[in-house]
């Protein structure tokens, strides 16, 4: 319809402060202009005068406008009864009830005024389900329209449009990761069967839980080989649970689907962290001289780690719980010796043995010996001193023993191991001796024991598979945990687009009766801002042809979940695809299986937009079930 002009929009209050504002003008000796002044009791008098004849002259447009469709030849329609659509509520516990074509429902007594009493116009089967979740999904886009599915909220939704990206994601969950910090670097692998020239991590965004939000991970400028990929340790991973599981996580967004579904298919999972650069300082450093003395080491400053007179069974103890406690890693103690001109370099003698030790819940048991020559022994757990027992700077590998475990030393109760001396020394203190009647002194083999600058650990992890692998596929979690530790066990990570056509998602609480069923689908309907280029009977006319033009080329295809695949099922369709409110009547299906599709398990409909568009999306304002006509 065309919006009839008003002539005249003044209301009562602007009339009387337009007359307050022009009395200096007319009248300068009259300045009391409260309300209490007669005077403006007399222009509130006459200015509601004035909206009584202003609100009168408003109505000849609508007289001229209805003069003006009877000259074009549009005649007013004749009385209509009136109309209304009932919904009915069964009690709980109810079946289906079928309610009767001319069964007769009164409105509700209000005063004196008689009860309208309507009638239904065709038979309804009343059934105990409702609509509990509602989606619109487009390509890679979708749209949650449950809370707007009932009507309660004004604004509707649009069938076919999704504001929100769909996630597609991989989680890697392990305890490892607790162990991530600034001097470590984290390295994913993933083989793939087939995936031509497409790097599976760089398809995805990488990110971290930091006990707040998830943060991304900065990609590490180190070479890798194709399908691995290494990020700089971030400064703190935390916790958290995902689908349940607490654990330590690291996640990859996919960014774009990509063209080949190959590219996404997976056969092995495997991580490693490697604690590398200036590595980490130790938990705690105790030097045990005899019996049960033990010292405490500040490594901020030059200190000697067997003390200042190194003697069989002294011990230098080190303690990280976080790198030894960590299975199939290879542990790395690296140290420098002091500048010459702090101390002198270490003396030590032919027959130096240090041990280097670990606790295994009984006893302390050897890693390895080393000497000035070089290691010895050690295979088991390939054992390696460059240092040659503390004789030069270097380092001291081996292999983390799979029966390490915590043990007390000095009261602090975690994972140690030890370097012992088992023989030899470093030399010995000078003395003086009395020769004949001079006091000499002597010192044939200096003391010089070995004293550190720095001292740090790093480890590095051989590739393991993560201890957890989620999916998120389809606002549903998949645990591939199995298959991501075997060899030849593909599965997918990602999956492709689901559905490219615009398609509108209705969940159900209960599968359906084998009889008819009807939704109303209520339209958002059009006003005449929107088609403010049309008017009357030509307008009328005008949309009937072009929705007709539009059903020609439009198809909406209404389909239901049947247990493995999307059937077909042809309901008497009201709406003519949208374009208007209607009933959508249909028969329901004798097997309707339930599926978990955006998070929750419900029975789904859906109908699909497979050809054809529109000018204006259609927008629906409520879905109803159990509802009917009525006059």
């Amino acid at each position: 319809m065309i919006p009839a002009p008003n002539l005249d929009d003044r209301s009562h209050a602007d009339i009387v402060a337009e007359a307050i504002r022009l009395i200096p003008q007319y009248c300068p000796d009259w300045t009391n202009h409260n309300p209490t002044d007669p005077g403006v009791t007399l222009i509130e008098l006459f200015a509601w005068m004035t909206e009584m004849i202003i609100y009168r002259l408003n109505k000849v447009t609508d007289k001229n406008f209805l003069a003006f469709l009877d000259l074009m030849g549009v005649d007013l329609q004749p009385p209509q009864p009136a109309r209304s659509l009932l919904t009915f509520t069964l009690s709980e516990g109810s079946d289906a009830t079928l309610v009767k074509a001319g069964t007769q429902v009164a409105t509700a007594e209000a005063g004196e005024t008689e009860p309208l009493v309507f009638e239904t116009q065709t038979d309804l089967l009343v059934i105990p389900n409702e609509i509990v979740k509602c989606y619109s999904q487009w390509n890679e886009t979708y749209s949650d329209n449950t809370p707007f599915v009932d009507g309660s909220r004004d604004r509707g939704f649009e069938v076919f449009m999704g504001a929100r990206s769909i996630e597609r994601l991989i989680y890697l969950g392990d305890e490892h990761f607790s162990t991530l910090n600034e001097s470590a670097i984290l390295y994913l692998t993933f083989t793939t069967p087939d995936s031509g020239d497409v790097s599976f991590p760089q398809l995805c965004e990488w990110e971290y839980w930091n006990g707040h939000r998830w943060r991304g991970l900065t990609q590490a400028s180190v070479e890798v080989e194709r399908n691995t990929i290494a990020f700089f340790g971030p400064p703190g991973v935390e916790a958290t649970e995902v689908n349940g599981v607490e654990s330590f996580w690291v996640r990859g967004q996919l960014v774009e689907v990509p063209t080949q579904a190959e590219a996404t298919i997976l056969d092995t999972v495997a991580a490693r962290i490697e604690v590398l650069g200036e590595g980490v300082a130790p938990d705690e450093a105790f030097t045990n001289m005899e019996g049960s003395v033990f010292l405490t080491v500040d490594m901020t400053k030059n200190f000697q780690p067997l003390g200042s007179e190194p003697k069989p069974d002294y011990a230098f103890f080190l303690a990280a719980q976080e790198l030894f406690s960590q299975p199939d890693a290879t542990i790395k103690i690296e140290f420098a010796l002091s500048e010459a001109t702090v101390a002198d370099p270490p003396n030590p003698s032919e027959g130096l043995v240090i041990a280097w030790e670990f606790w295994n819940g009984k006893k302390w048991k050897e890693l390895g010996k080393s000497t000035p020559n070089g290691p010895k022994e050690g295979e088991l757990y390939e054992f390696d001193d460059s240092s040659k027992a503390f004789s030069t700077s270097g380092e001291v590998s081996f292999k983390r023993p799979k029966e390490m475990a915590e043990s007390e030393v000095n009261g602090v109760e975690t994972y140690w191991v030890r370097a012992r001396i088992l023989s030899g020394n470093y030399g010995h203190p000078g003395t003086y001796e009395l020769e004949g009647d001079r006091w000499i002194w002597r010192d044939e083999r200096p003391l010089k024991p070995p004293s550190l600058r720095e001292l740090s650990l790093k480890y590095l992890e051989e590739d393991h598979p993560p201890e957890t692998v989620f999916l998120y596929n389809d606002f549903s979690f998949t645990d591939e945990s199995q298959r991501a530790r075997t060899e030849f066990k593909h599965f997918q990570a990602f999956q492709p687009v689901s559905e490219e056509s615009p398609t509108l998602y209705l969940g159900f609480a209960k599968k359906f009766p084998n009889d008819r069923v009807q939704l109303y689908v209520h339209m958002t309907e059009r006003t005449a801002m929107e088609v403010s280029s049309d008017f009357a009977e030509q307008l009328a006319q005008y949309y009937t042809e072009r929705e007709e033009a539009l059903a020609a080329e439009q198809r909406v295809t209404w389909e239901y979940w049947h247990g493995k695949e999307w059937k077909p099922f042809f309901p008497e369709d009201g709406t003519h695809n949208f374009t208007q409110s209607g009933f959508v009547s249909f028969m329901g299906q004798k097997v309707f299986k339930k599926a978990q599709r955006f998070g929750p398990s419900c029975f789904w409909v859906r109908c699909r937009l497979e050809m054809g568009g529109y000018d204006q999306m259609p927008k629906i304002q409520a879905i109803r079930l159990n509802s009917v006509d009525c006059a």
